[in-house]
């Protein structure tokens, strides 16, 4: 992974690109991931008392994604002088990375079968499963600006954006407060929560505000790119999304409010804890 980073600072020319789109790619997909995919795979079983849907799903997805990320790094770099054949791989693996989401995804969806009724009371459930639905969608995102005809109008606004927001926050930062709401009562000892609504509230803000920036950043990204490929002026083009922005905020600021409850009750929890038994 270092050698990998400090690899473009001495790479010139064309293959300092692809190295970079190498470097980028290997760190969410080889590291990020699946450091994500534990988090899950662990806490939705313990949170909803069901064992993993299917132990060979888990080995599909994991050894398909250990096999097809590595070579997507140049997906970003679509018509540039990079060789049309490492392109044309990128582009090839981007859409066989629907094995390894699809997997996962059953396995995630199938653990919940006969415990949806916990939904509503289950707030590491709740986390962990809002995840899943940004990790999908996100992937998709992914998926669809790898394509040569879709990635020539979104590839330098921020439909990008919208999909490493959906990836990243949408789905492991998620996926990681799931993690924490489960853990942190039985760290300091607590039956539970300090406030489960106060929780709720959190997630509530954490989910509408996150799913509202990823669709206003793809509806943005399109309609810029769509102008620019219509011969508008980049200016132009920037003055017709500047709306979209204030909304971009709005969104960050209920996702940050939200994230700021969730730290709340996280201390309440362990402020208020009970002394444990002799």
């Amino acid at each position: 992974l270092v050698l990998l980073m400090l690899g473009p600072h001495h790479i010139p020319g064309i293959n300092n690109a692809a190295w970079h789109g190498l470097f980028i790619h290997y760190v969410v997909g080889l590291w990020i991931t699946p450091a994500g995919y534990v988090l899950i795979y662990y806490f939705l079983p313990a949170s909803v008392r069901n064992p993993i849907y299917s132990h060979k799903l888990s080995l599909i997805g994991f050894w398909s994604l250990a096999f097809f990320y590595p070579f997507v790094g140049i997906h970003h770099y679509l018509y540039s002088p990079i060789a049309d054949w490492a392109e044309t791989i990128a582009i090839i693996s981007s859409m066989m990375l629907i094995i390894p989401v699809w997997t996962v995804l059953q396995n995630f969806f199938g653990t919940m079968i006969g415990r949806w009724t916990q939904f509503a009371s289950n707030l590491p459930a709740k986390f962990l499963i809002v995840g899943s639905l940004m990790y999908l969608v996100g992937c998709f995102q992914g998926s669809l600006e790898a394509l040569r005809s879709l990635q020539q109008p979104t590839h330098f606004t921020d439909f990008v954006i919208s999909h490493s927001h959906l990836t990243v926050f949408g789905t492991f930062v998620i996926w990681a407060i799931g993690g924490s709401v489960y853990t942190w009562p039985r760290l300091h000892s607590a039956p539970a929560l300090w406030s489960f609504k106060l929780g709720n509230w959190g997630f509530w803000l954490i989910t509408i505000g996150i799913s509202a920036m990823g669709l206003v950043l793809t509806a943005q990204g399109l309609q810029q790119g769509f102008m620019l490929i219509a011969g508008a002026e980049w200016l132009h083009s920037m003055n017709a999304i500047r709306p979209y922005w204030w909304v971009r905020t709005l969104t960050g600021i209920s996702m940050d409010v939200g994230m700021s409850l969730v730290i709340v009750n996280l201390m309440r929890t362990a402020l208020a804890r009970r002394p444990v038994a002799p």
